[in-house]
């Protein structure tokens, strides 16, 4: 009998802990893939899963479907109970697609790649960020330290002077500040330009204190939720600029990346 679930995952899910190994093989991919999924025929979906036209049939069968064009229709099915539902998950989903979405769209291609060059020839980065920036500086130090990437992330601003003896001349500081604003910059700010450190930005503000004294500002778009005085901040654009900024630096400093899909 035809499972009549409109969740794909929770069809995957039923049946997980008796599949086949190649069963799990091609539901690891839909799990992870869904978008490539529904735009593959079932040719390319064969090649990316690197299994067969039976395997795969076996797999829709095996989760109640007829076949491969009904598991492309369960996951389209599903779309809109998430963008048709009215509140805050619309809004978060919006939100972080449009925050990415302008990022790309809007960033300076020359001042990116002047970024990458510079980092990737860098002695070490210093990250720094206050509250949820911080959090997001200590996101892409941990990023950079895997990549074998020299790096270091100071989250306040004592942190920063206990470390500044050791900032030399050849680092580049990257700072993460939506608003672009706040004292606590000032100071390490005063630090690195002492040094001749370069200084990057990434905000949302292109005109606030913090985009006007850098050598180079990154614009990552946000939106936020206002609770009173407090902003519940969607930084989506931050994470995805941040990401690619350290990647490309990882790819200039000579890393052999492989980008999960690419194999395909």
């Amino acid at each position: 009998m035809v499972n009549t679930s409109d969740c794909l995952f929770d069809l995957i899910a039923a049946k997980h802990s008796t599949m086949s190994q190649t069963n799990r093989k091609i539901a690891g991919f839909v799990l992870d893939y869904p978008h490539d999924m529904v735009q593959m025929d079932l040719a390319e979906f064969v090649d990316a899963t690197k299994t067969s036209r039976s395997s795969v049939i076996r797999f829709c069968k095996s989760l109640g479907l007829s076949g491969y064009r009904e598991l492309q229709q369960k996951y389209l099915k599903q779309q809109p109970l998430f963008t048709e539902e009215h509140g805050n998950l619309e809004w978060c989903f919006e939100a972080s697609q449009a925050a990415i979405s302008q990022t790309f769209q809007a960033i300076d291609l020359a001042h990116f790649q002047e970024a990458v060059r510079c980092c990737a020839k860098a002695n070490q980065i210093v990250w720094y960020g206050l509250g949820e920036s911080g959090f997001q500086a200590e996101m892409a130090n941990h990023k950079c330290r895997y990549l074998g990437i020299n790096s270091y992330c100071c989250q306040d601003e004592s942190s920063f002077m206990g470390m500044s003896s050791f900032i030399k001349g050849t680092d580049v500081l990257i700072l993460i500040s939506r608003s672009g604003e706040g004292e606590y910059f000032h100071r390490p700010l005063e630090i690195a330009k002492a040094l001749g450190v370069l200084i990057i930005v990434i905000t949302s503000k292109p005109f606030s204190w913090l985009a006007q004294r850098a050598d180079i500002c990154l614009f990552a778009y946000s939106r936020a939720a206002v609770h009173q005085n407090w902003l519940a901040v969607i930084k989506a654009g931050f994470e995805a600029i941040t990401s690619t900024l350290i990647l490309q630096v990882a790819e200039e400093c000579g890393a052999q990346l492989i980008y999960e899909g690419d194999e395909r």
